[in-house]
């Protein structure tokens, strides 16, 4: 009797062994399948803009080249739209976007750039934004910084000013 329990157990592990693999390849194929679709939405999208390009826009603007130009430009920027609402509503990202006179943060911010100033009040704070950074909207941990340009104040226009005024 205690070798048909063994082998009973056995047979449950094996089974037991094979329900979690076959589990775990699911959830593989679920993450890939959530992370994948928009994606292949975003390549849709490109496609039909790039066949628009190609073959419709030369017939609508004729010869306007900077009218071509200024179209070009606003499906990028819809393309980019789209692929920030997929990573806001898809994948729960906040974008991290410190508009101008922003406080410097060195936790979302990364300095690619300074500026010197002379208004001390302007003293590390965020010049412009050169690349969008993203963080994970529920634990906040941070997936990319966002590049910025700051404000470094300096006393060289002072000094500058007080030699001028000491002649």
């Amino acid at each position: 009797i205690l070798q048909d329990v063994r082998d009973s157990l056995k047979k449950q592990v094996q089974i037991n062994h094979e329900i979690h693999d076959e589990l775990i390849s699911s959830q593989h194929d679920s993450i890939r399948r959530t992370l994948l679709n928009p994606v292949i939405g975003i390549h849709d999208l490109m496609e039909e803009n790039l066949d628009y390009i190609i073959n419709k826009m030369p017939q609508e603007f004729e010869k306007n080249v900077e009218g071509q130009l200024c179209k070009v430009i606003e499906l990028y920027i819809f393309i980019k739209s789209r692929i920030k609402e997929m990573l806001t509503y898809s994948s729960g990202l906040r974008i991290i976007e410190p508009s101008e006179g922003e406080l410097f943060d060195p936790n979302e911010h990364f300095i690619v750039r300074t500026e010197p100033t002379s208004d001390k009040a302007l003293e590390n704070t965020v010049c412009r934004l050169e690349k969008a950074g993203f963080k994970d909207a529920r634990n906040g941990s941070i997936f990319k910084q966002a590049e910025v340009i700051v404000k470094v104040y300096t006393e060289e226009s002072h000094a500058d000013t007080n030699n001028l005024t000491n002649k």
